[in-house]
């Protein structure tokens, strides 16, 4: 991108891939959070793109979803940007609802932060009225205060177009350039594990949290951690099939939350009804989700070993990374 006059800042670890550290700034700032390590500002993405003779800068994080919910951030954020650029442009991928919810609770699941099964997940959310969980809600508002909002569906429409290609065009990257770029290897930076996995990785969560040394944002050791729990369970044949975690009553009560916005997100910006972009339906099937008690004894010890040797090295990594780990 950089041939190409698009400046994509390389934000510190532990996410070098994309600029959350700079959202969790934000975030810190308005929630008095202190979990995650803001340790990335909107100054040093400025000072970088200026040292650049880039013409664009291209800030990325999801996470910039969760920050237009607290009042002052949109101001701040597009004041600052508006100092230097004359046109500032919000692009995001929208997801079905069905899908969003099952890779959210998937990915809660595997950072090792929530140990519990999908309907006590869901309940959590739709009572909860989370910020997060209103993503159109987040993106009307960030289109609301930008000069042009570019929404596209994923997956992306049946064109002959990868995503990426698709990206790479809101761009303004020709498509004659496209072969030049190499996909991102999805399997390796955000991969979802199976049901047996997820299971498996909720009775690790649960041992864990027994540990008064374990704290799942020491992304210093929960990252090494994670790439191992994702190996072994790999090993194992765990990830073959994909968690299916939203049938009908879920969709049901899901839209009952979230339909209303949904449909004015979708009139909006997609000029049709939100079922004419989403099938929803069409991705029901009966879910697989795995109980412990209904395993075979041989899955049963398959998942106890696994537990084992997570908790043995979560052990071992905690320690070498600083944190105090009381003997037994």
């Amino acid at each position: 991108m950089l041939g190409h006059g698009i400046c994509y800042p390389n934000a510190p670890p532990p996410t070098p891939f994309a600029h959350h550290a700079l959202a969790w700034r934000y975030i810190r700032k308005y929630s008095r959070a202190t979990d995650r390590s803001g340790n990335y500002s909107l100054q040093q993405a400025l000072d970088e793109f200026k040292n650049s003779a880039c013409h664009t800068l291209l800030l990325s994080s999801e996470d910039f979803m969760n920050c237009s919910a607290y009042d002052g951030f949109m101001p701040e954020f597009f004041g600052t940007l508006r100092q230097v650029f004359q046109r500032v442009v919000v692009i995001a991928y929208v997801r079905d609802r069905a899908a969003f919810f099952a890779a959210s609770y998937n990915q809660w699941v595997k950072a090792l932060v929530y140990s519990g099964d999908f309907q006590s997940y869901l309940d959590r959310v739709l009572q909860g009225n989370q910020a997060q969980m209103h993503y159109t809600r987040s993106l009307t508002t960030w289109a609301d205060a930008s000069d042009t909002a570019l929404y596209m569906p994923l997956p992306a429409p049946a064109q002959g177009h990868s995503i990426e290609k698709e990206f790479l065009a809101a761009l303004g990257i020709e498509p004659t350039r496209f072969s030049s770029f190499e996909k991102p290897a999805y399997n390796v930076t955000n991969a979802s594990i199976g049901p047996l996995a997820l299971l498996a990785y909720r009775i690790t969560k649960d041992r864990l949290d027994d540990m008064d040394w374990f704290d799942p944002y020491n992304l210093r050791a929960r990252e090494p951690l994670n790439t191992a729990l994702l190996s072994w369970a790999g090993q194992y044949g765990w990830n073959e099939s994909r968690p299916q975690l939203v049938d009908a009553v879920r969709l049901a009560a899901i839209r009952q939350v979230f339909g209303r916005e949904d449909e004015r997100f979708a009139q909006r910006f997609f000029s049709c009804p939100w079922s004419e972009v989403f099938d929803d339906k069409a991705r029901l099937v009966d879910t697989n989700e795995c109980c412990y008690e209904a395993l075979s004894q041989t899955q049963r010890a398959t998942v106890d070993e696994f537990v084992d040797r997570a908790v043995d090295l979560a052990a071992t990594l905690y320690s070498d990374s600083g944190s105090a780990i009381k003997p037994t």
